[in-house]
């Protein structure tokens, strides 16, 4: 039988290849009762390489009515006479612009808000009578605000922010952007203006398409109207992934894990020695312009940028990870340590440099008597890199120590000094630190530390919907990530998880395991660790008897179920720390030469 063949003999086959928010749809059945509910969380944390090879995240727009502008929750403070129409000629082509015109000074439109949180308030606008726009976001400390001359998109006068910009969409139309740090926000508000800091008299201006979210950069509008607008990446939605330049997806499967780090791409709470960063210099791995440029000062000593961040107390192992790029320094240098503030003479660190033309750790170097530390880099596109640096922290310490340094060779040293330039350094963006022995994908902060719960999904269906009676076989390809020891895969009765066959991951291996037999295991452990694996196991009613094959060959000896026939109602799946390519179920057990034919890679 054809491989081919071998798929259509299927009766239950998921490749990722099609997802929503909540579900991951599977090729057969083909009426849709094979699809598995998909589960993650309550926030937008989660992040994906997409399809354009670049990060992609969720997104939500929190103004309300984004473009109603006559509608509550946003109220008129323009003055008798005054007028907020509707129906004109947009920045996209269509009649979703609005006409604001005021007739006394301090004329304005504004929606209250109660949120936090590092973001970007942006407007689309067009002249009219009037050729300046007014921004403003009040805090409850703060009145933040921005000029705009949308005749010729220019910025005029600005305080309080964070970043100011107008980008030309054509048409005559500019979309005005501010950054806010975001502490307490209460209101923002739109003034049609005179002139930079200027807003007495009458006038008006066009506007469309109002938008409030998360980051350092505006990205595409998402409409919203009585709740808030959602995009991107959801909250339930499986992470069809496209890491190294996959031009097929695989399902991202991971645990929960918590970005310690309050602020990953905004780095003002960073202790800058000799260095500076600037925001927004260049563009990212998720292609906006919200990279910042880390570069040197003009001294002969170290230039480096620091923060220490609070852990567990135990032995626990830290990962820190940051994305850098090239600019003048080919050469980058991560610094992860034991903090030394609760434990006298604790010396404990692993240093790593980084080329950033190769793409390769050049050299490392540790201190003290560091367990487990070790360092890595990722190929993301673009000339940017994942730096990923790790070690297990020492029993008592409740903090870690972590540092960015430049440098001008790829020898790793305690701290290298030289005179700089005032102008060259490095890209960086997007770090984190994460309690776990691995990295795990991108998790986005933003004035606080996020947790992106772990990955889920399940399958509830009748054996019987599967022509199967007590047999089978079942195929998955998967690759594992990091070092956990856990159960991850299942097929199971509905009420009981006690005759359950599972896949487990042990160390770099992971096995079919018997749970009416304690977890005996079915066939041998086969390595996944290395690269993606195909991996069957097959079931005959009749005799009991179960088979292993991987990677083309049978693996281990044959095995005598403990409950026979083996009967099961549903497929789940957890996120321990995996990729899968791939699973099917067939009704029948297959032969050996078909197993063989379906492992092969």
């Amino acid at each position: 039988m054809s491989l081919v063949s071998l798929y259509d003999a299927a009766s239950l086959w998921m490749t990722p290849s099609g997802a929503e928010d909540g579900k991951l749809f599977s090729e057969l059945p083909t009426d849709g009762s094979g699809d598995f509910t998909f589960s993650r969380g309550s926030n937008l944390a989660a992040t994906r390489v997409g399809p354009t090879g670049l990060i992609e995240k969720g997104r939500e727009n929190f103004i309300l009515q984004s473009n109603n502008f006559d509608t509550l929750p946003w109220y008129n403070a323009l003055g008798s006479g005054s007028s907020i129409t509707s129906g004109h000629t947009g920045y996209d082509g269509s009649n979703d612009a609005w006409l604001i015109s005021k007739t006394s000074e301090g004329g304005q439109i504004y929606q209250n808000q109660s949120y936090s949180g590092l973001s970007t308030y942006s407007v689309y606008a067009k002249p009219s009578a009037s050729n300046w726009m007014l921004l403003v976001v009040s805090t409850s400390t703060e009145f933040q605000y921005a000029y705009f001359d949308i005749s010729n998109g220019s910025t005029g006068t600005n305080d309080f922010l964070i970043d100011v910009s107008i980008t030309d969409v054509g048409n005559g139309w500019y979309r005005c952007s501010v950054v806010t740090s975001g502490n307490n926000i209460t209101r923002l508000r739109i003034y049609p203006a005179q002139g930079n800091n200027n807003v007495t008299g009458t006038g008006s201006i066009y506007i469309q398409d109002s938008q409030l979210e998360l980051g350092l950069a505006a990205t595409d509008y998402i409409e919203s109207g009585a709740t808030t607008g959602k995009a991107g990446l959801l909250e339930d939605e499986p992470r069809l992934d496209y890491s190294g330049g996959a031009t097929c997806p695989s399902l991202l499967l991971e645990p929960s894990r918590t970005n310690l780090v309050t602020q990953s791409e905004y780095w003002n709470d960073w202790q800058q020695v000799r260095a500076s960063i600037s925001f927004n210099q260049a563009t990212s791995p998720e292609g906006l312009q919200n990279a910042s440029l880390f570069v040197d000062s003009a001294d002969n000593n170290t230039h480096l940028a620091q923060a220490i961040y609070n852990t567990s107390s135990g032995t626990t192992p830290v990962v820190w990870s940051l994305f850098a790029k090239k600019q003048s320094n080919r050469y980058i240098s991560l610094r992860l340590q034991d903090d030394a503030a609760n434990t006298s003479g604790n010396t404990n660190y692993i240093v790593a440099n980084y080329d950033l033309e190769s793409g390769v750790v050049s050299d490392t170097l540790e201190s003290g008597s560091p367990t487990n530390a070790s360092a890595d880099i990722e190929d993301y596109g673009n000339g940017w890199y994942r730096l990923i640096i790790s070690m297990t922290k020492k029993s008592g310490i409740t903090r870690t120590d972590t540092q960015v340094r430049l440098c001008k060779d790829g020898t790793a040293k305690t701290g290298e000094s030289f005179t700089g330039t005032g102008n060259d350094g490095n890209y960086i963006y997007g770090h984190q630190l994460e309690e776990g022995s691995y990295a795990t994908s991108y998790i986005p902060t933003y004035g606080v530390s996020q947790t992106r719960l772990d990955d889920s999904f399940q399958n509830d269906i009748n054996t019987s919907t599967l022509g199967a009676a007590g047999q089978g076989t079942w195929f998955v390809e998967l690759q594992k990530l990091g070092d956990d020891l856990n159960e991850a895969l299942y097929l199971a009765p509905t009420t009981s998880n006690t005759q359950q066959i599972r896949v487990h991951f042990d160390a770099s291996n992971a096995r079919f395991r018997d749970a009416v037999n304690g977890y005996a295991t079915i066939g041998s452990g086969v390595n996944v660790k290395t690269s993606m694996t195909k991996m069957v196991l097959s079931i005959d009613t009749t005799s009991g008897i179960a088979k292993v094959y991987a990677n083309g060959s049978q693996v281990g000896s044959n095995y005598t179920l403990q409950a026979n026939p083996f009967e099961f109602s549903r497929i789940v799946a957890e996120g321990k720390g995996f990729i899968l390519k791939q699973s099917l179920f067939f009704p029948t057990a297959l032969s050996d030469a078909e197993c063989i034919k379906l492992t092969t890679l």
